[in-house]
């Protein structure tokens, strides 16, 4: 269950008054060359319609930025990891990482607003607030059966800024991470667009982002339907250290022929940035287990997943895990690999 505090932050979700002027003046701009003074009902019922989105925004109305319900649901992720309250250093972290975005689509009496994001090397969190969806709504599921997501062909489609040269990818995944209704029945959607980049690119060094939905729906219900494309840049994310590690050989266990077997695995170029870790190893078509945490100064542990992704460059098989929340590697002691630590450069 998600705690109260986090779904205090959510029902605080609201637009700003002077958002919801730029959206009335959007809705008339791209009206305007369309409606003419020689048709003054489709003017009434364009000033109608902008009108009522007025509403509809103005009570979707924002005290506060919306930024902070990415941080807070960051921080009820680092209690699930750590057992403890976020701490002010990764805070400092997230507010570092996280932009405004503040642009929105409406199809079918349905907006779409990408507000803010959270950027990582490979992965973007975005915060999408949906209002007009027709409640009640329900909550989302713990067992993963009953679960908001797009039944379309939903597309996330990320590109470096201009100029710069084209991402080379090992493929990625894409979708709603998290959801959340609030008691007013607007839903606050965490989308999560994750690529494996190869070598050293990163979205940190600045990107355009085309987010594609075709539908919403809830398991098997639709909710509502498209399409919406939001459309939005990412600036560069500045003076982002990492770790590093030359050599080492990581404890690892691997099943053959029904066997579980123990090795040492020799690995190279260990990078730790503050949102994901990866090395390289010889090619051998074994799948292994390597449990892969941080362990901070304060004796916070932060534990990867499973293995994130991965891609082939020459003989050398590159691996990638994601960290899940962002961390400050100011506050990094060692990374762990099952039960050896590794201290960090």
């Amino acid at each position: 269950m998600e705690d109260k505090k986090l779904n205090r932050v959510f029902d605080q979700v609201k637009l700003s008054p002077e958002r919801a002027e730029a959206m009335l003046a959007d809705l008339l701009s791209e009206k305007r060359e369309v409606y003419t003074v020689t048709n003054r009902k489709k003017i009434a019922a364009v000033l109608a319609v902008a009108a009522a989105m007025l509403l509809t925004t103005v009570a979707l109305a924002a005290a506060l930025d919306l930024s902070e319900v990415l941080t807070d649901w960051f921080g009820q992720k680092w209690e699930e990891q750590s057992g403890e309250p976020i701490k002010e250093e990764q805070l400092d972290l997230l507010n570092r990482l996280t932009q405004p975005i503040n642009i929105h689509d409406t199809q079918n009496g349905v907006t779409i607003i990408a507000d803010s994001a959270t950027v990582g090397d490979n992965t973007i969190w975005v915060l999408l607030v949906v209002d007009g969806l027709e409640g009640p709504l329900p909550e989302q599921g713990e067992d993963g059966r009953h679960m908001y997501h797009n039944g379309g062909q939903e597309d996330c489609t990320i590109v470096p800024s201009a100029g710069k040269m084209p991402y080379r990818s090992a493929g990625g995944t894409f979708g709603i991470y998290s959801a959340h209704v609030t008691d007013d029945g607007r839903l606050c959607l965490i989308y999560r667009c994750s690529e494996w980049l190869k070598d050293s690119d990163s979205f940190q060094d600045g990107c355009d982002v085309t987010l594609k939905i075709d539908e919403i729906m809830f398991g098997r219900t639709l909710l509502a339907k498209g399409p919406w494309k939001l459309e939005f840049s990412l600036e560069a994310v500045t003076d982002m250290p990492a770790l590093r590690l030359d050599q080492a050989q990581f404890p690892a266990r691997y099943t053959a022929n029904g066997i579980e077997k123990e090795v040492l695995l020799n690995v190279e170029d260990v990078q730790v940035s503050s949102t994901d870790i990866s090395f390289t190893r010889k090619a051998d078509n074994i799948i292994y287990e390597m449990p892969i945490s941080l362990l901070l100064r304060d004796g916070t542990e932060v534990s990867c997943g499973t293995m994130s992704g991965g891609y082939l460059k020459g003989n050398r098989w590159m691996e990638s895990r994601d960290l899940p929340v962002p961390v400050d590697l100011a506050q990094v002691e060692s990374l762990r690999v099952g039960d050896t630590e590794f201290l960090l450069q």
